[in-house]
């Protein structure tokens, strides 16, 4: 089992906005980006939120997760998106076998 660190969590965020064509950070000139999936830690524990308004209101997606949780649920939403996305463009679903 490989140790995980908050770097690896940045990246998953990252890739999956990216994949779902979503803005990267969640701040930018200090206007909230509306769509942007991120966590946030707290108590030991993550929550994965995305934003919802220009507010910096977000919807939780995930909370009470541990680390290794967030990064897998991260991860498994991007590969439900890249498959969709596969999909959409071909009509069929391919896997890369994992």
């Amino acid at each position: 089992m490989t140790r995980l660190s908050k770097r690896h969590l940045a990246y998953r965020e990252q890739l999956l906005n990216q994949i779902l064509c979503l803005p990267i950070d969640a701040i930018t000139d200090g206007a909230w980006q509306i769509g942007n999936i991120h966590s946030h830690g707290c108590n030991g524990g993550y929550n994965i939120h995305q934003v919802c308004n220009h507010a910096g209101g977000v919807r939780a997606l995930a909370y009470g997760l541990s680390l290794r949780e967030a990064c897998d649920w991260l991860q498994a939403a991007a590969e439900g998106a890249e498959l969709m996305r596969r999909y959409s463009e071909t009509g069929t679903a391919t896997h890369r076998g994992i």
